[in-house]
């Protein structure tokens, strides 16, 4: 393949000391030569910032800046702004990427004529397991709406923009949102209408680290998510676009829930408990939902939920309460 694009690797760094090593090295070994990578070091307070400059002190491709801590979407938005490649990778600076992730992704952008191309992750996390996404093999370009369908159809690409390619136009008039959590769905369905479409291969390229400490000890619940998938929502009611609206509430309505779970667990606030499952049942009442790409379990967790409220909070807190012993027993091991 002729190798003329340059690509931007745009990787945020923030406190990844121990993972930053693994995530660089596989950036490193990509079989497309024409790459830059920037390390946006977010004020980080261990030694990922040195980590960052000894790279590039050691490879001609890497670039470290520094910054003040910003989050995520600040990191992102510096990184797009000193970036100078023709198209935009973001890669978490705890995951790590296959050999062919982006000449995977541009050879599918230059054979379908894309502007986002996106591609299979495995989920997986310290204790050595792993998931992936269970889907058909799927290599083909979703178009307009039928984008927007698959956008919010669990087993798919998804709203991360870690998996993903992106042609630095769509980025003129778009950034990622500060100061939010979340940040990847607020933008993502405003890309792809930009783009037109997005080209999807399912074969998997992307690792995504589960940190199991983050899982058992965030605080933090992340009500953002709910607000994003209702702003989705209204955009397609907006737009009239009848056949992704199902779809569209069904990520509000699993939003809600994991909220409504998040409570549960970490706060058992009742006023909160209520908001999130009233939200559920209104927007059922008020739209089709689409259970396309549901599981049988998760069907099951939904008919709890909108029916028998006290059986779905207990099963859902013994589920919870086994879970986190099994976390926590690796964490030791």
């Amino acid at each position: 393949m002729n190798q003329e694009c340059l690509v931007s690797i745009i990787v945020p760094v923030f406190n990844v000391e121990n993972y930053l090593k693994e995530c660089v090295d596989s950036i490193l070994r990509q079989d497309y030569a024409d790459i830059e990578i920037l390390l946006i070091d977010d004020g980080s307070t261990d030694n990922s910032g040195k980590l960052c400059d000894e790279y590039a002190q050691n490879y001609s491709a890497i670039t470290a800046y520094h910054k003040q801590n910003g989050g995520l979407s600040s990191a992102r938005n510096y990184g797009i702004y000193k970036a100078k490649g023709e198209y935009y990778c973001f890669i978490d600076s705890d995951d790590y990427i296959s050999d062919d992730f982006i000449s995977t992704m541009i050879c599918n952008i230059v054979g379908s004529k894309a502007k986002i191309a996106s591609v299979g992750y495995r989920r997986f996390y310290e204790d050595g397991t792993n998931e992936s996404m269970v889907v058909p093999d799927i290599k083909r370009y979703f178009r307009d709406v039928d984008a927007q369908i698959h956008l919010n159809q669990y087993g798919y690409y998804g709203v991360s923009a870690w998996n993903k390619m992106f042609h630095k136009s769509l980025f003129k008039d778009i950034s990622f949102p500060e100061g939010k959590l979340s940040e990847d769905w607020y933008i993502m369905y405003r890309l792809i209408e930009k783009a037109g479409g997005i080209h999807f291969n399912s074969e998997v390229k992307y690792f995504y680290r589960q940190r199991q400490g983050s899982i058992t000890k965030s605080t933090k619940i992340n009500t953002d998510a709910v607000m994003a998938a209702q702003e989705v929502l209204d955009y397609y009611v907006e737009k009239e676009w009848s056949d992704a609206i199902p779809y569209a509430v069904q990520s509000y309505v699993m939003a809600n829930i994991g909220v409504y779970n998040a409570y549960l667990i970490r706060s058992n606030n009742k006023v909160e408990q209520v908001k999130y499952r009233e939200n559920v049942i209104r927007v059922m009442h008020d739209f089709k939902m689409n259970q396309d790409g549901m599981s049988k379990s998760r069907k099951l967790q939904l008919f709890l939920f909108c029916h028998m409220v006290p059986l779905y909070n207990m099963m859902f807190k013994v589920y919870n309460k086994n879970r986190t012993k099994f976390i926590r027993g690796n964490e030791r091991a």
